[in-house]
């Protein structure tokens, strides 16, 4: 029996495909190759947990035609009365262990969630694909995923993976130099916890810096950090003259050969 995780389907929701930009004619295509997809991943005793925004109404008639047993982390699109028939259970947050590690299962994304300081994964969704998350979290919604659930092994190897690129960043530098620009760069967040994703510190000098403050950073942490904050570049952390500027500077690419941004990932 697998586990699958998802989100943000919003079946019968005709102007989230306008909102989102979702690449189907009708709202009948939409919830007919999200359904499809969902059934051709997961089995009929898999358990599914849908991190909200499952529907408006009518949780039943699209249960049924799903695959699998169903478990509800509630959304703001989802209301209770609507969610009897066909549901597990339902909850508003949830705390899962596969293996030995925690997971954090959560509608909205979160900055921090219980035991991310010891490595614990959180789910999300809410943001349909606009944001990567921070550190081990992950957006499952359908928008960031191809419209198909998730599964947990698909979700180590992510979590895994971004783990050994963010502690190979972290081993290349010394965390107490990046504190001024964490204080100048991250005013949201004090400079002890900004530091602790210095890909994000970093990222942020080389995207808005001034040109002294970019070029003592280059100087300070060297071209090879500067190629992995490129790398591992989350979507909104590059504006389009910065991430030309770079790559072209770090001569990652020839000129007129620019890859695009970091976007979103769904359907095309």
């Amino acid at each position: 029996m697998a586990i699958f995780f998802t989100a943000d389907e919003h079946y019968g929701h005709t102007k989230i495909m306008q909102y989102c930009k979702r690449p189907f004619d009708s709202i009948e295509e939409m919830d007919e190759t999200i359904i499809e997809r969902h059934n051709a991943v997961v089995r009929p005793k898999d358990t599914v947990y849908h991190l909200g925004d499952f529907s408006f109404w009518n949780h039943g008639k699209y249960l049924d035609r799903l695959k699998g047993k169903h478990i509800l982390i509630l959304g703001n699109h989802d209301r209770l009365k609507n969610t009897k028939e066909g549901w597990l259970e339902v909850h508003q947050v949830m705390r899962l262990k596969w293996q030995g590690k925690v997971l954090w299962l959560s509608h909205y994304p979160h900055l921090v969630w219980p035991q991310s300081h010891y490595g614990s994964w959180h789910l999300f969704g809410h943001v349909h694909g606009s944001l990567q998350g921070v550190g081990l979290s992950m957006d499952v919604g359908v928008d960031a995923n191809d419209y198909r659930p998730v599964s947990i092994e698909k979700v180590a190897e992510v979590m895994n993976q971004r783990g050994a690129n963010a502690q190979q960043l972290k081993d290349a530098v010394d965390k107490e130099s990046l504190k001024p620009y964490a204080k100048k760069y991250i005013w949201w967040k004090t400079p002890e916890e900004a530091v602790e994703y210095p890909q994000r510190v970093i990222a942020q000098v080389m995207n808005i810096g001034t040109f002294e403050d970019t070029q003592e950073l280059a100087d300070l942490v060297g071209n090879d950090v500067l190629r992995m904050v490129i790398e591992q570049a989350e979507v909104g952390q590059f504006n389009g003259p910065s991430w030309a500027y770079w790559h072209y500077r770090l001569e990652l690419c020839e000129i007129d050969q620019v890859p695009p941004l970091p976007e979103r990932r769904g359907l095309r």
